[in-house]
């Protein structure tokens, strides 16, 4: 906004509608100065007290014409160098406002959006209270009722007590006049019972006892049929072995015999002679020997079906 105009004729016009504080102020300051200008040229007239020449005068007016010309000039530049920086802060200060006037609408907003909010926030709170208030409510009744199913449940409870009872006691007396009548019989059963055993035992004794002599006569008849027929195998086998010439006549060797259903045989070391050339003599004459006639009787075959034979070399087998 501008503050001065220039005229026609080069002065310049100011308006004062357009003065503002820091113009004024400057004005002021200017026109301080220039009356203490004045006064100081005073003072030194009258210390010197010396009449001043015509062409002294004039020049001193012309001196304090261009120094007023001067002044006025540096007032008009200051002047304008106030006009544009308070033209700066009133546009600085406007978009200030500007932004303080936007900011406050948008708090405003905010303002108006929280207080809806907050309605909205009350407004469902008191819906979550009515919620809450109906829901204990439903609870209260809810556990109320459960008492009263409680307590006729307990109620039931107990009369089946009474009625379970009830029937032990009758179970028991009934269990106590069976367990009576079981005893009873249970003894008439006990005596029956060792009646038999004694008989039974008796019969059992005189039995083992007839067993017994039949088993001695059985067992010494297995015996000597088993003695019979490994000592005519082992016979069999000391006819087929060669005699090892050269080797020492006290080599000694073990072998483990199984027979077979088909009168076959597996023979494996149990103790070497200590002499490889032996103990695979006395081996090979084994197997010579095959095929094992078997006995008829099980008994007997079942105990030679497996035996150990050892073989000397001086004496043949024993």
């Amino acid at each position: 906004m501008k503050r001065w105009a220039l005229l026609h004729n080069g002065s310049i016009e100011l308006s004062p509608a357009h003065y503002t504080p820091y113009f004024l102020a400057s004005v002021l300051m200017h026109v301080l100065l220039l009356v203490f200008f004045i006064f100081s040229l005073e003072a030194s007239y009258n210390d010197n007290q010396l009449p001043a020449k015509p062409g002294e005068i004039v020049q001193a007016t012309i001196v304090d014409q261009t120094k007023v010309d001067e002044e006025v000039r540096r007032l008009k530049t200051a002047e304008k160098q106030d006009s544009q920086e308070q033209a700066l802060r009133e546009k600085q200060l406007t978009q200030k406002l500007e932004q303080l006037k936007h900011a406050r609408e948008q708090e405003q907003v905010k303002l108006d959006q929280l207080k809806k909010d907050m309605v909205i926030a009350k407004q469902q709170e008191q819906e979550r209270l009515a919620e809450i208030k109906i829901f204990k409510e439903k609870e209260q009744k809810q556990l109320e009722d459960l008492k009263r199913e409680k307590e006729a449940e307990k109620k039931k409870l107990a009369a089946l007590d009474d009625q379970r009872q009830a029937e032990q006691d009758r179970a028991k007396q009934m269990r106590q006049e069976r367990e009576k009548e079981e005893k009873k019989k249970s003894e008439a059963k006990r005596k029956a019972t060792e009646a038999k055993q004694v008989a039974a035992a008796k019969a059992a004794k005189d039995a083992a006892i007839i067993a017994e002599r039949a088993a001695v006569e059985s067992q010494g008849r297995i015996t000597s049929e088993v003695q019979k027929v490994l000592g005519m195998w082992a016979e069999r086998i000391k006819s087929n072995k060669r005699e090892a010439f050269g080797l020492a006549t006290d080599l000694y060797c073990k072998l483990a015999i199984n027979v077979l259903p088909d009168g076959n045989v597996k023979v494996r070391l149990l103790q070497s002679s200590g002499n490889a050339i032996y103990d695979d003599l006395s081996i090979k004459a084994v197997y010579k020997s095959e095929p094992f006639e078997l006995p008829e009787d099980p008994m007997v075959r079942e105990q030679i079906k497996s035996f150990e034979l050892g073989l000397r070399n001086d004496e043949g087998s024993e």
